[in-house]
């Protein structure tokens, strides 16, 4: 018995140097919140390693060094790439999701792409499972997932976590797949949100939409029910402690100290897109040292 992880991306990053493939440990939220989980000898994350491989050569040599670190790669090509991830997830769902819907660009070519991909993932994932298995879907990207999960095994566990906001229903209306995707979510067994706004603004849009009553921790399908609730994600607070009292941590440390007296300092990662607030992060009497992507 095993807990699949399954997101879009692996907690790895792959760089191409004089030829040569160099696998990195990922410095992203979902990979840092998640990674301990992987720990477990006997548990696996499925994801796309976000490179396309050139040759035959170079998918071995990311297959044999992603199963070291118990990773499953699928494999996308570079149409899939651009229609799936930039196009339908990047494209609708994310500025849905942020309140930003004039930033949608709505094709149906990208839905078809995001059925093909999520349907590829779960072959991938009932590949490696069993019926004794946990699966456990997370984010945007994945919202078909879960239903594919089932449609061909419905006895296995499966959950589904949403990293990002889950918008009102006047908002989630806009997106003309929107009955596909909240079908797609509720085929989970366990269905959870960051916030309880989160949480209650998804269980009214299935009400609204699909017109599924709900209490206050179940929706109610026409053959089976769904859980639904918050639970605020951390990270591996052990490992970022250990990290802190290296000697080198700490010199680094009193270099910065010393060189930004009496001013408060904030160490951030930020992707540079609109959904942020970087400026609204920066009262004038901060200093913000920032690792933009």
């Amino acid at each position: 018995m095993k807990t699949i992880i399954i997101a879009n991306r692996l907690p790895i990053r792959i760089e191409r140097k004089n030829k040569e493939l160099i696998i990195k440990e990922s410095e992203g939220g979902l990979a840092t919140g998640l990674q301990s989980v992987c720990k477990n000898k006997n548990n696996i994350w499925i994801g796309w390693p976000g490179i396309v491989p050139k040759n035959q050569q170079e998918k071995d040599f990311i297959n044999a060094e992603l199963l070291k670190r118990n990773l499953i790669p699928v494999y996308l090509t570079e149409e899939e790439v651009k229609c799936f991830y930039e196009g339908f997830a990047n494209e609708i769902i994310w500025p849905i999701c942020h309140y930003r819907p004039s930033y949608t660009v709505y094709k149906k070519e990208n839905w078809e792409f995001y059925e093909i991909v999520n349907k590829k993932f779960a072959t991938t994932c009932m590949y490696f499972s069993t019926q004794a298995d946990t699966i456990w879907v997370h984010d945007y990207h994945l919202m078909l997932l879960p239903y594919y999960i089932k449609k061909q095994n419905p006895k296995i566990k499966v959950g589904y976590f949403q990293h990002i906001p889950f918008p009102t229903h006047e908002i989630f209306k806009a997106i003309p797949w929107r009955k596909d995707l909240l079908e797609g979510i509720l085929a989970a067994d366990l269905v959870g949100f960051h916030t309880p706004k989160d949480k209650q603004y998804f269980m009214n849009t299935c009400k609204e939409i699909l017109n599924y009553s709900h209490s206050n921790t179940h929706i109610f399908l026409e053959n089976k029910q769904t859980k639904v609730d918050f639970f605020p994600m951390g990270i591996d607070a052990n490992k970022f402690r250990s990290i802190s009292e290296e000697q080198e941590t700490r010199m680094r440390r009193f270099k910065i100290r010393q060189q930004f007296q009496y001013k408060t300092l904030i160490l951030s990662v930020d992707r540079l897109d609109y959904s942020k607030g970087i400026i609204e992060k920066n009262p004038s009497d901060t200093i913000i040292i920032t690792n933009t992507s």
